[in-house]
């Protein structure tokens, strides 16, 4: 399959900016949910190159990790799906549902305090 001419192809800029402010974030979230290292790699690729190809649909100036995170999410339950079939893994989908939601619970919960402690020391040093 060809790729499409350069001139029609995405600016890369955007999505690779706001990649590299998260990516942290979503290795950090991924290898939570997954219990293999190398599973987690395959993963965190998998939901590099969806969100790269899902980026168009991608509303500037939203939440991009939200966005993220869901992409990332159905990418773990896939894997476990795919992985359930082959090998007999038993954990449920509802119980990494439950921990992926625990995780964004406390993620939100620490971005909100960063962002009071950043809005504090701005304030202070100015």
């Amino acid at each position: 399959m060809a790729l499409p001419p350069l001139e029609t192809q995405p600016d890369p800029e955007p999505y690779l900016r706001l990649l590299a402010q998260h990516e942290r974030w979503l290795a950090t979230y991924v290898y939570s949910l997954v219990a293999r290292s190398h599973d987690a790699d395959d993963i965190l690729q998998e939901v590099k190159v969806t969100l790269w190809k899902q980026f168009p649909k991608f509303e500037q100036g939203t939440n991009f990790r939200a966005w993220v995170r869901t992409v990332a999410t159905h990418q773990v339950l896939n894997h476990r799906r795919a992985a359930r079939k082959h090998e007999g893994v038993s954990v449920e989908d509802d119980f990494i549902e439950a921990i992926a939601a625990e995780i964004d619970r406390q993620s939100d919960a620490l971005d909100r305090k960063a962002d009071a402690l950043r809005f504090c020391v701005h304030k202070h040093c100015d």
